[in-house]
């Protein structure tokens, strides 16, 4: 056994580790405009621990990794104001920026306010229709921290 042998194996592991840290880059990006795609579209609203088994909904995970893109702020602005999206999912809008953009909280949020109306809302394993505004004045008052939603 030759001692060279060991150099092009370490080359060729540096190689795949190098591959193995770009994909996920180009996946973030991607996931990111599924993300919201898919969140645009959520029938429910639900934050912490849900459903029988007890588990983060999908729309909230979506919700949580949004929060952390560095757009994120324009991306939620985006959201509340789109007139397509669902109620359900511009609350998660309202969500991000309560904790975002506190001060203009209320401003940001007059529209979907004014509009009004009921959306459906999961909490452990109770699904709801509850009034957009009652549900605009607890995210005020509380943020969207899920110890309160329990």
């Amino acid at each position: 056994m030759k001692p060279k042998r060991c150099l092009p194996l370490s080359r060729s592991l540096a190689m795949y580790g190098l591959l193995l840290l770009t994909p996920p880059c180009i996946h973030a990006t991607e996931s990111a405009a599924d993300d919201l795609s898919l969140l645009r579209q959520t029938p429910t609203f639900a934050l912490g621990q849900v459903g029988f088994i007890g588990h983060i909904s999908e729309s909230e995970q979506r919700y949580r990794r949004l929060l952390q893109s560095p757009a994120a702020l324009e991306l939620f602005t985006r959201l509340i104001d789109d007139g397509s999206a669902t109620k359900e999912a511009r609350l998660y809008a309202a969500c991000a920026l309560r904790k975002l953009n506190a001060a203009q909280f209320v401003q940001l949020t007059n529209e979907l306010r004014k509009e009004g109306g009921h959306v459906s809302v999961l909490r452990t394993d109770i699904l709801q229709r509850e009034s957009i505004q009652d549900q605009l004045q607890n995210i005020a008052q509380h943020g969207c921290a899920d110890v309160h939603w329990r």
